[in-house]
This record gives structure tokens, C-alpha cells and sequence, in this order.
């Protein structure tokens, strides 16, 4: 493996625990923090990157709840990789959607890596292989399109 192909790359509110974890594993040379950025930007750098990581929730009250996250990286249309937690609706809307894969050991993070390394490294890019007419379900228009029926109902 070589650590000039790998960058991490977080954008948001600088959060200790990451330089923290980092640091632990011998990371610091490619994982970054750059802050708040706007969101236009933080949208173009989603359609950039090889792989997006989606930290999942830890807390089992949440095994029914999406975090926004993962819509906009369904519409970025990158490959996704939820990390943590255990079994929920997210793995259950990535493999629906052929959009990313799960992991919830170390194990299983480690072996989805080093394929998705591999894959870079054989073909310069990780590929994503998403089912459009799936992940167009859960697009902004269509979400409307779906409140707009609900609201529809309930007012007729």
C-alpha cells in the first residue's frame, strides 16, 4: 500500500477526536481537517472524491434514522462507505441503491478498504456502479414529489 494514494479529507467543524484517532493509528501524514467550507464547494469535492465516508450512528435508537449525509452523497453519485454502528436503514439504502457498501467491525472496514485500494490501484479510480433509476428515488425532486402526494391526501 502506498500512502501517497490515500488522502482523508473531513470538512466541517474541526473535531478533536479525529487528530486524536489519527494520531493513535499512525495517520497523520494523510488525514486532514480543513474546516468549514462553502457548500457549493463541499458539494463539488463529493463529486471529486474516489470514496465517501459515512460515519454511521453508534446509538441502536437509531437504526431508523437517515442522516442527510447520504442523500447528498447519493446525488453525488460517488461510491459510499458507511462505517460503524450495526445493521440499519443506511446499509439497507446503500445496497437498494448499489450505491456504496457497509462495514460495522474493524474487520470488515479493513477488507472493504483494501479492495476498494485495489481497485484504485488496477484502474486508477473506484468505480461506481449505483442503480440510477434506485438512487433517483431518493433525489431532491422526488422526495418533493412525494410530500407534495402526502400533503395532497391529507388536504383533500
Amino acid at each position: 500500500m502506498n500512502a501517497s494514494d490515500i488522502e482523508v479529507s473531513f470538512y466541517g467543524p474541526q473535531s478533536g477526536w479525529i487528530d486524536k484517532q489519527a494520531e493513535r493509528y499512525g495517520l497523520t501524514a494523510i488525514v486532514r481537517q480543513l474546516g468549514i467550507i462553502p457548500r457549493e464547494i463541499a458539494l463539488n469535492k463529493q463529486q471529486e472524491s474516489q470514496l465517501l465516508l459515512l460515519l454511521k450512528w453508534n446509538d441502536p435508537k437509531q437504526r431508523g434514522v437517515y442522516s442527510a449525509k447520504i442523500f447528498e452523497y447519493l446525488a453525488a453519485r460517488r461510491p459510499v462507505l458507511a462505517v460503524g454502528g450495526f445493521p440499519d436503514v443506511v446499509d439497507q439504502l446503500l445496497d437498494e441503491t448499489k450505491a456504496g457498501v457497509s462495514g460495522q467491525t474493524g474487520e470488515d472496514i479493513k477488507a472493504l478498504l483494501l479492495r476498494l485500494y485495489q481497485e484504485y490501484r488496477l484502474t486508477g479510480a473506484v468505480s461506481y456502479s449505483g442503480d440510477e433509476a434506485e438512487t433517483s428515488k431518493y433525489s431532491h425532486r422526488e422526495m418533493a414529489k412525494r410530500f407534495a402526494e402526502v400533503l395532497d391526501t391529507v388536504t383533500h
